[in-house]
């Protein structure tokens, strides 16, 4: 079954070779784009910029090295992100091994099958899919986050010498995305607290190879953003930050730990409490198998050996580290659709849980074990075949509304606004981004953006109205502008 899962994650790579009407849409996202304009720009010798003008930091800087090295191997923008499509279905192929892996130190690898029934169960997660299909970081962060889990179970807290790996890993995973230093710190902590594990001065000594090691690899980064930037974190997430509690971002961020607990389905749609309710169900039956009476004889044979120990403690720091993210974005961030990718590591624990209860009803029916392998794939080959043969509409990228919009009315040689600009900024020159994502002269007139459009001498506006609205504090209208067209959710205004 491992193979299978090999074989079904390779598959996503077919997505790179569909036609451009569906390669530059779904399942990538419109902040894929952002890394696509940074690379190009950046391997044409016009800096690390968005635009081609202004230094930017909002990206995370490890898949924004894969995606420039897909740049410059081709000059092509095609095949450039075909290259990158490629690699992240590596990604996850490389990514549900690990997890088999993974699996088999927590559960024990009875008569072979837990490594290959977690690899299928993760390749099979429609959740887990979009995670690694979206044309961002997150897929090569699961990746680190399983790499680093295995090292960690490696690592003797009374041998500072063990914990090299798990140092770099550690630092490698900071620079796929700047928050997971929170776990970072966890980690280095729980080699420090782990008592019965040698003399304080060796679990110093390892916790300190790990925190040293981490911030030696990362060092580049956060020197690149204080001195250019004046900040440890990025444009990207600054501009995204905004204090407040509304029970709106409760709701998403209650979504989103639910969604990815459950990560074999993926609720499409709004973030919602009733569905939220809906995704709890599949743990709540695999916790339900667990504790019958099978499954209590299944867990007597748990494995009980040092690595297995460390394997669950940081299963346990995993879900503490989600949950502290999903307290964070909840309270610091209006950007309530960036919540499940925020706290997608909780996929990992929820995806165990699965396998455990899986391998519970396998020991107890020949029939589960003969149907098994169709019903794990069935959700991520379901998404591929959706990916490849649904009607335009469903795989289609609404942005392309503000693309097309832009093409027909906004003369070639004059700039246009907008602040959502990935996706029109890849496929238009010209493009300035309002959101301040990944333009900071945008993001320090954040709440004076009426001065910003008349210092730049900006005469084009095309954004959906509620993100004009929210960027702009009035409506373009009180400001001078004149609504010109609409295009889907998108309108495109003018100024003279």
């Amino acid at each position: 079954m491992t193979r299978i899962a090999i074989l079904l994650s390779l598959l996503f790579s077919t997505l790179a070779f569909r036609g451009e009407d569906r390669l530059f849409h779904r399942p990538l996202v419109e902040d894929a784009y952002y890394y696509f304009q940074i690379a190009r720009h950046a391997v044409e010798g016009r800096g690390i910029s968005a635009d081609g003008e202004h230094l930017t930091n909002g990206f995370h800087p490890l898949f924004f090295a894969v995606c420039a090295g897909a740049f410059a191997v081709t000059p092509n923008d095609t095949w450039a992100i075909r290259l990158i499509t490629l690699f992240l279905a590596l990604v996850q192929a490389f990514s549900a091994v690990l997890f088999g892996r993974f699996a088999a130190v927590v559960l024990g690898d009875r008569q072979g099958t837990t490594e290959a029934i977690a690899a299928l169960t993760y390749a099979g997660s429609m959740f887990l899919f979009w995670q690694h299909q979206n044309g961002l970081e997150t897929g090569l962060v699961l990746l680190l986050l399983l790499a680093v889990g295995l090292a960690f179970t490696r690592t003797d807290p009374a041998q500072p010498r063990s914990a090299l790996a798990l140092g770099a890993l550690c630092g490698l995973l900071v620079l796929a995305r700047i928050d997971t230093g929170i776990l970072v710190v966890m980690l280095a902590g729980a080699l420090l607290l782990a008592r019965g594990s040698g003399p304080l001065w060796r679990r110093v000594g390892t916790s300190g190879v790990v925190g040293v090691l981490s911030t030696l690899v990362s060092l580049p980064w956060w020197l690149y953003n204080v001195v250019y930037f004046g900040s440890f974190v990025p444009t990207s997430g600054r501009a995204q930050q905004a204090f407040a509690f509304e029970m709106s971002r409760v709701e998403s961020a209650v979504h989103a730990v639910a969604t990815a607990a459950s990560p074999f389905l993926y609720p499409f749609g709004e973030a919602s409490w009733a569905m939220a309710a809906v995704v709890l169900v599949i743990p709540a039956l695999a916790v339900a198998a667990l504790a019958s009476g099978a499954g209590r004889a299944w867990r007597h044979g748990l494995p009980d050996s040092e690595p297995a120990r460390r394997a669950r403690q940081y299963v346990t720091l995993l879900v503490t580290f989600a949950l502290l993210l999903a307290v964070w974005y909840c309270a610091s961030s209006w950007a309530a659709h960036f919540y499940r990718r925020y706290v997608s590591a909780l996929s990992i624990p929820g995806a165990l849980l699965l396998t455990a209860a899986v391998l519970t009803l396998k020991e107890r029916s020949r029939w589960v074990a003969k149907g098994l392998p169709f019903v794990l794939v069935a959700p991520s080959l379901g998404l591929l075949l959706l990916m490849w043969f649904a009607p335009d509409r469903l795989v289609r990228s609404g942005f392309f509304n503000q693309l097309e919009l832009v093409r027909a009315w906004v003369p070639e040689n004059e700039r246009v606004a907008a602040f959502q600009s990935g996706t029109l900024g890849f496929f238009r020159p010209a493009v300035v981004n309002l959101d301040g994502k990944v333009n900071p002269q945008a993001l320090a007139h954040r709440g004076r953006m009426a001065t910003y459009l008349d210092a730049e001498q900006l005469h084009w506006l095309c954004d959906v109205p509620s993100m004009i609205l929210f960027g702009l504090g009035t409506t373009p209208e009180e400001l001078g502008w004149k609504q010109v067209a609409n295009t889907g959710d998108f309108t495109l205004y003018h100024r003279l």
